[in-house]
């Protein structure tokens, strides 16, 4: 096992901060309490949100997913009618929440509440008492047990992710495996053993079975992990176990690609369609226009609520899509074209023809979306409510504090996987499309540095109130004691 403050990953020693763990079985026995008490408290306030604002008799956001679940419940196969007049077999989403919500509607009988609680409570609410106890390894590993703890409080009282828990999307897949996926990666580079590693790679697979799109950072994660590993020749297995085993989970997919689209398609197939509805002529660099003024104003001072829950709906149903700004005669093409690949084809060429006549434009709008990631998406009506900006704007405080703590002598071990993590997110959604959701996953791994401003904060109490306290107690003298 490395020591401390050694390797690749390592600073050095006198810049970590000290790790306050013990063998004893009281100390062990107090930090898993904790921690159980904190994934308790996350698992509460989902349910209780998913109930409070009735988020499983609405759509939930499932969109396409219900599409292709409700095609495989019904024996159709996976399939979706992408810019076609009929269903044909897709790549137009990933499979991992298809198939496990189509699962659902078989047990509950179709695309009812049932179903949708169903989802609701043991997917999502599962994945993120799974990500708070990420959270606490991550934490504890790169700091101590009590940065661990405070980070996994912050993830499971987080308002975001709250809320992402009552959506049936892929942002909320997306961030949950990536810090389970990270976290198996760091143990990997610590304990440099191939049965981590093998856990690494399946975890990164099944998360790119849900999100492709982390694909980017999870690479950049890769490549550290390798160069750590490969610095020692017999730590080599490691990275192939990591290699292995995500390939094992991805290739049926790819394989069921390639026979579907007569070529290889990763995992989706409509990279050049979402690259197109981001960097168009007129493109807002999101997939949806700018909502109406008066919406805009009535969320911008909304806390929460079921009547909140209510407008954000309607918001959505209202949304207007940059599909609209195609041409008639663009669509008809599209339209005309047999396969799904062929249709992304053309939006490929509408793309480049755009930008090669324009080319300042994309760089403006890598501007915008950079823009739209770090600060406010003004076309996602979620963006405007005031509890969503002030809770971002109390973790970036909070998470440039801790950054300049780790660097002023509480230095972190392994800090290089989750920064990787975090600017391959945001590279690739400068570069292609963006949208508030897509950066929930910054949002947690922002939660890492704030949580060290806590454990910080609480140690100085702590020292504080210890220094006032009194060794022992005075006795009273027995001559002063008479009968």
């Amino acid at each position: 096992m490395p020591r401390r403050g050694s390797g690749f990953f390592g600073l050095a020693p006198d810049r970590v901060a000290s790790l306050r763990e013990t063998s004893s079985a009281d100390s062990a026995k107090s930090h898993w309490r904790t921690v159980a008490l904190i994934v308790a408290v996350c698992v509460l306030l989902r349910v209780g949100l998913v109930f409070a604002i009735h988020a499983h008799h609405t759509d939930a956001g499932m969109y396409e997913h219900e599409v292709i679940a409700s095609s495989l419940a019904s024996g159709h196969g996976f399939r979706y009618a992408f810019f076609s007049d009929r269903p044909l077999l897709t790549s137009q989403q990933a499979p991992a929440i298809p198939y496990l919500l189509s699962f659902c509607f078989r047990i509950a009988g179709g695309n009812t509440p049932a179903a949708r609680l169903l989802y609701l409570l043991v997917v999502n609410v599962m994945l993120a008492a799974g990500a708070t106890l990420a959270m606490w390894q991550l934490g504890r590993r790169m700091w101590n047990p009590s940065v661990g703890a405070w980070a996994a409080a912050g993830f499971a009282i987080y308002p975001p992710m709250i809320y992402a828990t009552t959506r049936i999307q892929a942002a909320t897949w997306s961030v949950c495996w990536l810090l389970i996926a990270l976290t198996l990666t760091m143990e990997a580079c610590h304990r440099r053993n191939w049965k981590w590693g093998c856990l690494a790679g399946a975890s990164a697979g099944i998360g790119l079975l849900g999100e492709p799109i982390i694909v980017f950072p999870a690479a950049l994660v890769f490549l550290a992990l390798a160069a750590n590993c490969l610095r020692q020749p017999r730590r080599v297995g490691v990275v192939v176990a990591a290699l292995l085993a995500a390939a094992v989970v991805l290739t049926p997919w790819m394989v069921r690609n390639t026979h579907v689209h007569e070529r290889i398609v990763f995992i989706k197939s409509t990279f050049w369609y979402c690259f197109w509805q981001g960097n168009h002529l007129g493109a807002t660099g999101t997939d949806k226009l700018l909502p109406e003024a008066e919406l805009r104003r009535r969320l911008a001072w909304a806390w929460g609520g079921a009547t909140l829950e209510a407008d954000l709906n309607a918001a959505r149903e209202q949304a207007i899509s940059v599909d609209s700004h195609l041409s008639q005669e663009s669509l008809a093409a599209i339209v005309a074209r047999p396969s799904e690949v062929e249709k992304v084809d053309r939006f490929k060429m509408l793309a480049q023809s755009d930008l090669s006549e324009n080319p300042g434009h994309y760089i403006t709008m890598c501007g915008i979306r950079l823009g739209q990631i770090l600060w406010f998406d003004p076309t996602n009506p979620r963006a405007y409510v005031l509890s969503y900006r002030l809770s971002y704007l109390v973790l970036l405080g909070l998470a440039i504090f801790g950054v300049g703590l780790s660097m002023t002598g509480r230095g972190a071990l392994y800090w290089q996987l989750p920064l990787l993590a975090g600017v391959g997110i945001l590279v690739f959604h400068t570069l292609t499309i963006t949208s508030a959701r897509f950066r929930l996953p910054i949002e947690a791994l922002l939660l890492l540095p704030a949580a060290l401003v806590f454990a910080v904060l609480a140690e100085g109490l702590g020292r504080f109130g210890s220094r006032h306290t009194p060794s022992a107690v005075a006795e009273t003298p027995a001559s002063t004691s008479r009968t």
